[in-house]
């Protein structure tokens, strides 16, 4: 009688090992970090624009996931993620083909307001930053151009039955070289910067981001913008963006549309 139950109570212990070994760690979540910013009182100013804006969001490094975010400065590629992280080389960046651009979280933090000037030259800004997210068990790759992401807001145009259209399109691209890309590690995330506008109403506003084939679309936020924004600058016809003005309202841009007006 004693044998049989010896048994049982060791396939027992085997099936309560085996479980054991098979529980997987939990997943590490993200939340929106507390940003710290210098003391810095230099004078920052909202965009504010009468027409559809050429932008494109500043790369601000990538980062562990933490609930007390100080950004390193945008000369500096050492982050809570590590040194030398960016690959530049065009080749090097297509070795990297079992890696993916699909999988991350969008977050936009419209609350929080970073301060930011684009060159020594400018004018500094007011952004609210945008997060790339891996919560996912495995590694994704990031890609940009320049320093920067590519993206752009929209705003729902309630004169319009509250479609969505576009007030932002890329900047100006003069060559092709320049191209980076990040792996991101699970429980890591990028930062990016998205301009804050001034604007004559408030509405619904979104961010749309391309990492290469991929799209991203962030929740909705309350923001300010004009309602010229959604119309090109034509008054330099043969400038950019104004001699494409045609291409982006016909085919738009990373699946946003621009407002077409008669």
């Amino acid at each position: 009688m004693s044998k049989p139950i010896i048994a049982f109570t060791l396939l027992s212990a085997l099936l309560f090992s085996c479980q054991q070994q098979a529980a997987q760690p939990e997943k590490k979540k993200f939340h929106l970090p507390f940003v710290l910013q210098d003391s810095s009182q230099e004078k920052a100013v909202l965009t504010e624009v009468k027409s559809v804006n050429p932008t494109n969001f500043p790369f601000l490094g990538k980062y562990k996931f933490c609930d007390t975010l100080r950004l390193a400065d945008e000369s500096n590629e050492k982050t809570t993620a590590g040194e030398n992280y960016i690959i530049y080389e065009k080749g090097s960046i297509g070795t990297w083909d079992s890696l993916n651009t699909d999988g991350f979280q969008i977050f936009a933090d419209y609350k929080t307001t970073i301060r930011y000037r684009t060159n020594p030259y400018d004018q500094t800004h007011l952004y609210f930053p945008v997060y790339m997210v891996n919560e996912t068990d495995t590694t994704k790759f990031f890609f940009g151009k320049d320093r920067h992401a590519w993206g752009v807001q929209e705003a729902k145009d309630t004169a319009d039955y509250a479609s969505w259209y576009a007030i932002e399109c890329p900047t100006f691209d003069f060559c092709g070289n320049g191209s980076f890309g990040v792996k991101v590690q699970p429980g890591e995330f990028i930062v990016l910067l998205v301009p804050r506008y001034k604007g004559s109403q408030t509405g619904s506003m979104r961010v749309r981001l391309q990492v290469d084939n991929t799209t991203y679309v962030s929740l909705r936020y309350e923001g300010e913008y004009h309602q010229e924004q959604f119309r090109f600058d034509m008054s330099r016809p043969t400038r950019f963006p104004a001699k494409f003005a045609d291409s982006y309202i016909n085919f738009g841009i990373y699946g946003a549309a621009f407002k077409r007006f008669r």
